[in-house]
């Protein structure tokens, strides 16, 4: 599961870049994923229990902060309101992992994927509605583009 979000948060920044223009290389996008995975895995094997489990919360809470980023830069530079609407849905995920992090370090929960602390319902539901607010927010953005390109052809 994590890989497959690590797979979507990478593409959601490709496409952000693509947008702005300025697209990571292959290589680039490669090797972050293939960084966590290795180190996720190297934690299985000799790492204290637990450790996966933060480390991959903490890996993801990295890509999430910087789909952020991105996305404000496009919403800066484009001046397109969806552009905020990206980055209000991760960065409500990134707040998600942030919590879920902060109460794992000071021990108020174990570090297991399906513990029954408030903050894994937190981050269940920040990732549900992060990813429903950050699809119709990418529609917005394709409705705004047609929309000023019809305005451009309009006065022209």
């Amino acid at each position: 599961m994590s890989l497959l979000a690590l797979l979507m948060l990478t593409f959601k920044l490709q496409a952000i870049r693509v947008e702005l223009d300025e697209p990571e290389s292959a290589l680039r996008l490669a090797l972050p994923l293939l960084t966590a995975l290795f180190g996720y895995q190297l934690l299985l094997s000799i790492g204290p229990p637990g450790a996966p489990l933060l480390f991959m919360l903490g890996v993801l809470l990295a890509m999430n902060a910087r789909v952020t980023y991105w996305a404000l830069r496009l919403a800066w530079r484009q001046r397109a309101l969806s552009g905020y609407g990206i980055a209000l849905a991760f960065g409500l995920m990134v707040a998600a992992y942030l919590v879920r992090l902060i109460n794992i370090g000071l021990g108020r929960f174990d570090a297991e994927i399906l513990s029954q602390g408030y903050d894994a319902f937190l981050l269940a539901l920040a990732s549900l509605i992060g990813i429903i607010l950050s699809n119709i927010a990418w529609l917005g953005l394709a409705l705004e583009r047609l929309v000023r390109a019809q305005v451009v052809a309009a006065a022209s």
